[in-house]
């Protein structure tokens, strides 16, 4: 519970975003309002970060000691407990407002064609969020008087080791106009040479051998197309053709020799 008779020091904090427009200027030069803790009863509405990508472990980390910090800030101040609510809300707000700030120097660096950030981007930011920036140095200086408190750093895990591919022979080196960011060279061996093994020998036997087996193939394909195309295949010709001429006869009813050559 925050207790009613100490109430935080104001922070630069912006109780409103005011953003600038072609059509609209005058929100700009709007006075810049800054947001006071009254007391646990007070209602302050706050919205999270849209964001499109899933939070990485940095950033669970990230936010974990900002936590922290937003708890030591609050131990500054005076206040010696606080409900885990409240301080989510406050590391919700403050989190909010770090990202907004960081994205509005990118945008005030990108606009003077840089790609690094100077202290005069940071300000026009504060500016443009609606920060009271004259108020920060009489709040660095009080916030400097009351001493500071520690906060332990996040843990460092320690990186694994990926287990190194066995390579055969050595990498080749990389041109200069290859960074080193692209991936190494694979095994020399498996483009700087390849060795055919079986050359074809020019002879009259291996041509002989080469013709038996490729008619030897076409024989057996044709068998195996005959054998899918047909019911049934006979296998003396010559006795088929005299079944089929009788029967060929006997259904024009012409008499049927006595003697079939």
């Amino acid at each position: 519970m925050f207790p009613a008779n100490k109430p935080l020091p104001p922070p630069p904090l912006p109780e409103k975003s005011f953003w600038k427009s072609k059509s609209n200027t005058n929100e700009a030069s709007a006075p810049a309002t800054a947001s006071r803790l009254q007391s646990p009863s007070a209602t302050v509405m706050h919205s999270l970060p849209s964001t499109s990508y899933s939070p990485t472990v940095a950033d669970y980390v990230y936010r974990r000691v900002l936590r922290q910090a937003v708890a030591a800030i609050c131990k500054q101040a005076g206040f010696e407990t606080i409900e885990a609510d409240v301080l989510e809300l406050l590391t919700h707000m403050i989190n909010s407002y770090i990202n907004e700030l960081a994205v509005t120097t990118r945008q005030m660096t990108e606009h003077a064609g840089r790609t690094i950030s100077t202290p005069s981007d940071t300000i026009m930011a504060l500016v443009d969020l609606g920060t009271a920036v004259s108020s920060l140095p009489a709040f660095l200086k009080e916030a400097t008087s009351k001493g500071s408190l520690v906060i332990a750093p996040p843990r460092v895990q320690q990186a694994s080791h990926p287990q190194q591919q066995l390579r055969v022979g050595s990498s080749r080196p990389r041109p200069p106009h290859i960074p080193d960011w692209l991936p190494p060279f694979p095994d020399p061996h498996t483009y700087v040479r390849t060795d055919i093994s079986g050359e074809p020998e020019p002879s009259y036997e291996k041509a002989r051998e080469g013709l038996a087996l490729l008619y030897r193939n076409t024989v057996t394909s044709l068998k195996d197309f005959v054998l899918r195309t047909h019911p049934s295949i006979s296998l003396f010709d010559f006795h088929k053709q005299r079944i089929l001429k009788r029967l060929l006869q006997q259904q024009q009813n012409v008499p049927v020799n006595s003697k079939l050559k």
